[in-house]
């Protein structure tokens, strides 16, 4: 939900004492202090003014013409008043002078993050702290770099490094929450998290990262609950409302979503999120003057990620208002800007599909009446492409007194793809039975965490498709059921509709959708062969068309007894996170399959994909 680590700060820096004198007394105080031959106090101050307006020349000259200062202080100035190039370029002679020097080492480390040399800057941290293993400054510094890298499991050991030597070190529990949430460990973040604004109440970011966890952990009343206490201190803050109104709407609040959508854009009428959250809610009128406001906007963005957003929040408009040529190049461009960002690779998914059928091309482990493989609430894996009803069978069965719809689960794809991962680098490697339970014994775990517990729990993850066969060996006792919609459709679906997850590279590009539908159907034949009569493969049209025959066949293959909430699964309170948050608090609509035959004359790639004939 967007959220960065605290901004990086110097390795060894002091933040000065609290000051209620005016800017110009405290420089000539300080002045003063420095003539009478009392630097440390000087410095005191200087540190303080800098903290407080890090861009104050005076106190940077000051400071810097300290005779105890000496030119580690220098360095530190230009780093706080942003010339962190003028810092290194200070700094290349004192440390060549001093190499054993942590704190210039340290410093070194802040003035190449602030520049975006992560790994450069990791480096210097990780040298001071061989120098000084105690300097905690650098440790946190070094756990920021390894966040912003991507490196969350070892941001996280370097955060806690921090609150071990100093347990009051407000940022780097901020950030280890930051990092665990990022790790899927949301019990851990919530923790943290509630620990941080029990110290520190009055901060409003801990409030709003609070909020993320328990959103994501499937708590919505409580997340709606800290984001409030988040704006009752920063009410303008567009990022939380946005979040408030994202889960509002999963809970299906959506005049309260589209309030807090508003009051976003009135905080911030640029919040490029928020103008496509609405959208998505809105219905467009031909010459409705938000239509030009959003072509002004996603001409005057400065970068890709709110272009996207104004491009599909366009995209919406005009499809709204019948403009398809428009509606589609508007799509076209947000979703090539988002593969973009996203760097997606489709040889990269072959390679992994193809490592995941060699990894199930030997003997499989028996499973089935091992005493190890037993336990735990019973889970449901609902699988397919994105957009092909996954969410609305997940709907009927969470409508049922015995289960509890856990909607888009990452567990299974944690545990799951560092064993894809080995079996990448070594094609010898076999699926064996210390890895299947692992698998189970990670997944059963992680499901103690959600906020309801049933004999039966369904996890809608499309893309856990890939990881059928070792869901089916972990949990034997496992159903899957497999959702088969019209590819065009589906297609289609998928292209129009902008995913925030990083996963879905292959959703912004019609070729790419085709192919990947092909790789997936693969595997899903090969899936069938190794483990018959285990799947079930459900067909969206046929249950659209058939609510009640299809609905007592889902229940009876799932061996739960009918229950008439089943056929009202609209009416079913819960979360929902994806893109069909709408859709599925409605009754069953029979029509959706055929929408993409308004596109028609531009899906020629798609189709062309689909067949196989694709590049």
């Amino acid at each position: 939900m967007g959220e960065v680590p605290d901004q990086v700060r110097d390795c060894g820096g002091s933040g000065g004492k609290g000051v209620t004198q005016s800017v110009d007394g405290l420089l000539g105080r300080a002045k003063a202090l420095a003539k009478a031959g009392r630097e440390a106090e000087a410095a005191e101050i200087y540190r303080g003014l800098l903290a407080r307006f890090p861009a104050n020349r005076r106190a940077q000259e000051g400071l810097a013409a300290l005779p105890g200062a000496g030119a580690a202080e220098a360095v530190r100035a230009l780093i706080r008043a942003g010339k962190a190039d003028q810092a290194l370029v200070r700094l290349e002679p004192l440390i060549a002078a001093q190499p054993g020097s942590a704190e210039l080492r340290g410093l070194a480390g802040s003035a190449l993050a602030r520049l975006g040399f992560h790994e450069r800057a990791l480096a210097q941290y990780r040298r001071a702290l061989v120098l000084e293993p105690g300097r905690h400054a650098a440790a946190f510094g070094a756990g920021n770099m390894l966040y912003l890298m991507g490196r969350y499991d070892e941001a996280a050991d370097a955060f806690g490094q921090v609150l071990a030597a100093e347990p009051d070190h407000a940022d780097a529990r901020n950030n280890l929450g930051l990092a665990l949430h990022k790790l899927g460990r949301l019990d851990a973040a919530g923790a943290i998290f509630a620990e941080a604004t029990a110290r520190q109440p009055d901060q409003a970011r801990l409030w709003f990262n609070l909020g993320n966890v328990q959103a994501d952990a499937g708590h919505p009343e409580d997340a709606i609950a800290s984001y409030r206490r988040s704006l009752a201190l920063a009410p303008d803050a567009a990022e939380t409302l946005n979040n408030l109104g994202n889960v509002l709407r999963g809970v299906g609040r959506m005049d309260e979503a589209r309030a807090a959508y508003r009051a976003a854009l009135a905080a911030k009428p640029d919040h490029a999120a928020s103008h496509l959250n609405l959208a998505d809610l809105h219905r467009f009128a031909e010459g409705e003057p938000w239509i030009a406001e959003l072509r002004d906007r996603l001409a005057a963005a400065g970068n890709d990620a709110d272009r996207v957003h104004y491009g599909f929040a366009l995209a919406k408009a005009l499809d709204d208002t019948g403009d398809r040529a428009g509606a589609f190049a508007a799509l076209t461009q947000a979703n090539r800007l988002r593969r973009r960002q996203l760097g997606y690779d489709f040889a990269a998914d072959e390679r992994q599909f193809a490592a995941v059928k060699r990894l199930f091309g030997g003997p499989l482990p028996v499973t089935t009446g091992d005493p190890d493989f037993t336990g735990g609430p019973r889970p449901i894996f609902i699988v397919g492409m994105m957009r092909s009803g996954t969410s609305l069978v997940e709907k009927i069965l969470s409508s049922h007194s015995q289960v509890f719809g856990a909607g888009e689960l990452e567990f299974m794809g944690r545990l799951a793809l560092p064993v894809a991962r080995a079996a990448e680098a070594d094609p010898a490697l076999r699926i064996d039975r210390a890895t299947a339970l692992a698998v189970r014994q990670g997944y059963l775990g992680a499901l103690e965490g959600l906020p309801e517990q049933a004999p039966v729990i369904t996890d809608k993850m499309p893309s856990n498709l890939t990881w059928v066969g070792l869901i089916l060996t972990a949990f034997p006792e496992a159903k899957v059921i497999h959702l088969n919609r019209d590819p065009m459709a589906v297609g289609w679906s998928i292209y129009r509709h902008y995913f925030s997850q990083d996963g879905n590279g292959h959703a912004c590009d019609l070729t790419d959708i085709g192919r990947y539908y092909r790789l997936q159907q693969d595997l899903m034949a090969f899936w069938h062969g190794l483990f018959p009569g285990q799947i079930l493969d459900l067909n969206y049209e046929a249950l659209t068309e058939d609510q009640e025959g299809q609905t007592r066949a889902l229940l009876d293959w799932c061996g739960l007894d009918w229950e008439d909430a089943c056929l009202k699964f609209h009416e079913t309170p819960g979360l929902v996170r994806t893109a069909s948050s709408v859709q599925v608090r409605q009754k069953m609509y029979r029509g959706s399959s055929e929408e993409w035959r308004k596109y028609e004359e531009f899906l020629e790639p798609l189709r062309v994909a689909l067949a196989g004939k694709a590049r």
